[in-house]
């Protein structure tokens, strides 16, 4: 399958991110949680996830496991961006 053009890593990770934070936040908002915590966990699964990468890549490439990769911050950015505006954006609905 041919990936379109516009679909660029950083712009699928956001939407993943903006998914996650809609499937936890939008429940925790109808029952009077904060929608942030859908944010919270969208945020965390990113910083996991690039923390287990750079984990996996030690022998390779010689990152020490308390480090990120070079990437991380870029590789969170998006998601963390999108995940907050969603938050907010539910937020304002509620």
């Amino acid at each position: 399958m041919i990936k379109p053009a516009w679909i660029t890593p950083g712009f699928s990770h956001a939407l993943l991110g903006a998914a996650l934070t809609v499937t936890i936040g939008l429940p925790c908002a109808l029952v009077g949680l904060p929608s942030v915590i859908g944010a919270v966990f969208a945020i965390g699964f990113y910083v996991g996830r690039e923390r287990r990468q750079s984990e996996e890549h030690f022998g390779s490439n010689r990152i020490m496991p308390w480090q990120w990769k070079p990437r991380a911050g870029r590789d969170v950015a998006w998601p963390a961006l999108s995940s907050v505006v969603v938050a907010l954006l539910i937020e304002l609905a509620f």
